[in-house]
This record gives structure tokens, sequence and C-alpha cells, in this order.
């Protein structure tokens, strides 16, 4: 499914980072005890909304891991997201994506 997955138009990567964080917080608002993850799949080309310059202490001081993966070569930012709270950054590209992700999956649960 990853494979037919095609690119185009504005990308709001940090925008959405922090929308995903805030549906984390409202939810963990009902479950407390809950324990966030983000997975980021982006070809990490930011071209409009916030920059990560801007979300950066937001990402760090919610210690939600935000696991990145990057299509179509995917970014350096990608990498620096990913190291924010200690997450992965993985490239869509490569021969065993599937089984990279199975193992994040996995460690996250």
């Amino acid at each position: 499914a990853t494979k037919s997955l095609a690119v185009g138009g504005n990308t709001n990567t940090y925008t959405a980072v922090l929308q995903a964080l805030k549906m984390i917080d409202d939810k963990k608002q009902e479950v407390p005890d809950a324990r966030g993850v983000i997975f980021l799949l982006s070809d990490g080309d930011q071209n409009s909304g916030y920059s990560l310059s801007k979300i950066k202490n937001v990402i760090e001081g919610m210690e939600i891991p935000i696991h990145c993966i990057g299509y179509n070569g995917g970014s350096s930012q990608l990498d620096e997201v990913s190291k924010i709270n200690e997450a992965s950054n993985t490239n869509a590209d490569s021969e065993d994506v599937g089984y990279q992700l199975r193992t994040i999956f996995n460690s996250e649960l």
C-alpha cells in the first residue's frame, strides 16, 4: 500500500504535527495513563504552515515520540524531528520498509 502513495500539493507538515499533538493531549484528558505516539509520513518538503523551529519546544515539552517515515528520499528535517524525543526515521523507499515499520509498531505497544 505504501508504494502506491503519490506526492502532490502543499505540505503543512508541522501544522499537522501540532494538530496530532493536540489530539493526543485531548485524549489524555479522557485516558490519563495513555501513552501517545505519532507516525509522520511525509516526503519531508515542508512548504506551508508552521516551521519546525516554531514548534520544536512544544514537541520537546510534550515528550511524545514522532516516528518519521520519509518518501521520495525524505529530508534532513524528518531526521531532526525524529531525534527530538528519541524516535525513529525510516526511509519508505527501502526494500525492507515493511519489516522496519512492524518493528517500530511493536516497540511502541
